[in-house]
């Protein structure tokens, strides 16, 4: 009997535990299976990637602290900067200014850079070319370039005129006299306004043309009261200069020669021309008439003088680029011209004496020229 119920109540106690063993193996599967998932999640190249990273940065801190430990005076030097620059607020602001000003200047600089680029692109464009670098333009000088500037001056000019050999001692006989009693040339007037054109063919060589010198001289008598009439000389001249300019100094000294054209002319006196004695019976009796008296006229012929050698040497003052200043001297080497007196009357012309004018004469002058 009593086996018989320990065999029952060992079944039932079998019967009763197989359940729990069961349950038990389920909860070791089901516990098992999330740590196998772990492990596959850690073997992924996702979870190796990121250890990797995870020990670059770790070596990376160890790395920086090391260099801290060995650097450690670069952070005492950089917080004494900060406690500098909280001391002084006005040197960080300076220094914020001229940081700003310097930007400023870049920025200016690189607008200008930038302009002259589009500057220099455009002649490219224009000329069809691909590169932004501009061709230079090569432009062929002007006439006026090459011929007119700083070669070609105008301007006026002004001389005063000293004729030689204006007087002659008196003889009795009339010899040795210019013509007749006329013995003395006297001054009416020896000024005279022209032009003056020069051209400068090289800085050493020069041409001109210039004028106008003038001289009236009255033919008198030996009272110097009794004149016939006046000779008129008028005088153009062309020349060569050389000349030789100061570099320290604006002055241009020169020297030249070449040739003048003297014309020569005779205006008569009216009481003379139409045969009164004196200037005094002139202006009483024939109160400016132009009939001959008692029908005889006279008449002064003279020679034309030509032309003359004239030599001149001078200076240039360079008041400036476009202005010049000369002062000069000049000898004009004219002869003699001759000289007829004729009686005229119904009859015709009837020829009395011969004689001579003086013609060559020496003048200082100035011009003042426009250089183009």
């Amino acid at each position: 009997m009593k086996t018989k119920e320990s065999i029952v109540l060992f079944l039932a106690l079998l019967t009763a535990s197989v359940p729990a063993l069961a349950d038990s193996q389920t909860k070791e599967s089901s516990a098992k299976a999330p740590a196998t998932e772990e492990v596959s999640a850690a073997e992924s190249p996702a979870a190796k990637s990121n250890g990797k990273a995870a020990k670059t940065a770790r070596k990376k801190k160890s790395k920086e602290a090391k260099s801290a430990e060995k650097g450690h005076g670069a952070e005492p030097e950089a917080g004494a900067k900060k406690t500098e620059a909280a001391k002084n607020p006005k040197k960080k602001t300076e220094k914020v200014a001229a940081e700003k000003k310097s930007a400023e200047k870049k920025s200016d600089k690189g607008e200008a850079a930038a302009t002259e680029m589009k500057k220099a692109a455009v002649p490219a464009a224009k000329t069809g070319l691909k590169h932004t670098e501009s061709a230079p333009v090569l432009v062929a000088p002007s006439f006026y370039d090459v011929w007119i500037k700083g070669r070609l001056s105008i301007g006026p000019t002004y001389t005063k005129v000293s004729v030689q050999d204006t007087h002659i001692p008196y003889r009795e006989d009339r010899q040795g006299l210019f013509i007749g009693n006329i013995n003395d040339m006297q001054e009416d007037g020896t000024t005279g306004f022209g032009l003056a054109i020069r051209y400068e063919l090289l800085p050493w060589l020069a041409v001109e043309l210039a004028g106008l010198d003038r001289a009236d001289l009255r033919a008198c008598n030996e009272d110097g009261m009794s004149c016939d009439g006046t000779l008129e000389i008028r005088s153009w001249r062309a020349q060569g200069f050389l000349q030789w300019p100061f570099e320290t100094v604006p002055v241009t000294i020169y020297a030249g020669a070449g040739a003048a054209n003297v014309d020569t002319k005779f205006s008569h006196a009216p009481w003379w021309h139409y045969g009164w004695s004196s200037p005094e019976n002139y202006d009483r009796f024939a109160n400016g008439s132009t009939k001959p008296r008692n029908g005889v006229m006279r008449e002064m012929d003279v020679d034309d003088a030509g032309y003359a050698l004239v030599a001149t040497v001078g200076a240039t003052l360079r008041l400036h680029d476009h202005l010049h200043l000369d002062v000069f001297w000049e000898k004009v080497d004219s002869d003699d011209v001759d000289v007829d007196f004729y009686r005229v009357m119904r009859q015709g012309k009837s020829h009395m004496l011969s004689g001579h004018f003086p013609t060559g004469y020496t003048a200082i002058g100035a011009s003042l020229r426009y250089v183009f």
